[in-house]
C-alpha cells in the first residue's frame, strides 16, 4: 500500500486514461443513443461533431497557426480520411452489426496492425512480438466463431 501511494501518474497517463474511458463510453453509448441510420450518416455527425469541438479547442489555445505545405497537407488529409473517418464508419458498421462487446475485441489487432506497418517500413518485429501477434490473431479468430449449441438428445 506504501508504494501505491508513492504512485506517480505521468500527466500523459492520465489523458490515456480518459481517452480510453471516452472510447469505452462512446462504445457503450453509442450503439444505444445514436440515431436510428446509417453507420456513414452517423459516423457523419461524430465527426462534424469531433472536428467542431477540436477546432473551438485549437482556436481558444492561442498556438500560433500556419498554413500547411503540400505534403504535411496530404499526410493529415490521408490521416483524416483513412486513420479516422473510414476506421470510425467501419468501427460503426461493426458496432451495428456485431454490437459493441464483439466489435471491441477488434481493438486487440491495433498493435498487430502496427506491427505490419513496421514491416512494411522495414521494421522488422522480433519473435515475441511474433509470437505475440499469432496469438492475437487466433484470439480474435476463435472470439468470431458462432456459438456452438447443445445437441438435443
Amino acid at each position: 500500500m506504501a508504494k501505491l501511494a508513492l504512485l506517480h501518474v505521468a500527466p500523459g497517463d492520465a489523458l490515456m486514461l480518459a481517452a480510453n474511458v471516452s472510447w469505452a463510453l462512446y462504445n457503450v453509448l453509442g450503439r444505444r443513443h445514436m440515431p436510428k441510420g446509417s453507420a456513414l450518416g452517423n459516423t457523419t455527425l461524430v465527426m462534424a461533431a469531433g472536428a467542431g469541438l477540436l477546432l473551438c479547442i485549437a482556436l481558444g489555445s492561442g498556438a500560433p497557426v500556419h498554413a500547411l505545405g503540400a505534403k504535411a497537407g496530404f499526410a493529415l488529409a490521408g490521416m483524416a480520411v483513412g486513420g479516422t473517418v473510414l476506421a470510425y464508419l467501419f468501427w460503426t458498421i461493426g458496432i451495428q452489426r456485431l454490437g459493441a462487446g464483439r466489435t471491441a475485441i477488434f481493438l486487440n489487432l491495433v498493435p498487430v496492425s502496427a506491427m505490419l506497418l513496421g514491416v512494411a517500413l522495414g521494421a522488422w518485429p522480433t519473435m515475441a512480438q511474433m509470437v505475440g501477434g499469432l496469438l492475437v490473431l487466433g484470439g480474435v479468430s476463435i472470439s468470431m466463431l458462432p456459438a456452438r449449441r447443445p445437441v438435443a438428445a
